[in-house]
C-alpha cells in the first residue's frame, strides 16, 4: 500500500491503517509490504517472511515466516510518534540489514 506514495501520501496511509486497526478491538489488518519503516509505525506484530533453504543453505521451494518481531512486547506498537524514537531507527536498521539472510 505505500508503493510509489510520496512522504505525506504515506503518512497519510500509515496513519489511516492506525486508525482502522485500533478503532475496533476486533479489527485485524494484513499488510504486506517491503517498506519496513512504515510496517514497524503500523504494526503490532511483524512476520519477516523469506526463501526456504535446503540443508546447504541454498534456496528451496516456497517461503515461510523467518522471524516475527512482537512490537506490542518490545512497547513500539500503537505509538503514533514512534518514529522520533531511538528504538524505531534501530530496529529499523536491523530488519533491513536481516533482509540479506532472508
Amino acid at each position: 500500500p505505500f508503493s510509489g506514495l510520496d512522504p505525506l501520501a504515506k503518512s497519510a496511509v500509515c496513519e489511516t491503517l492506525i486508525d482502522v486497526s485500533t478503532s475496533h478491538e476486533l479489527n485485524t489488518i494484513v499488510v504486506v509490504t517491503h517498506d519496513i519503516e512504515s510496517a514497524i509505525r503500523i504494526a503490532d506484530t511483524l512476520w519477516l517472511l523469506g526463501r526456504n533453504r535446503d540443508a546447504g543453505g541454498r534456496p528451496a521451494g516456497g517461503a515461510a515466516i523467518q522471524q516475527t518481531v512482537d512490537l506490542a512486547g518490545m512497547g513500539l506498537a500503537w505509538d503514533r510518534d514512534i518514529a522520533s524514537r531511538p528504538q524505531f531507527r534501530e530496529l529499523a536498521a536491523e530488519l533491513t540489514a536481516r533482509f540479506a539472510t532472508l
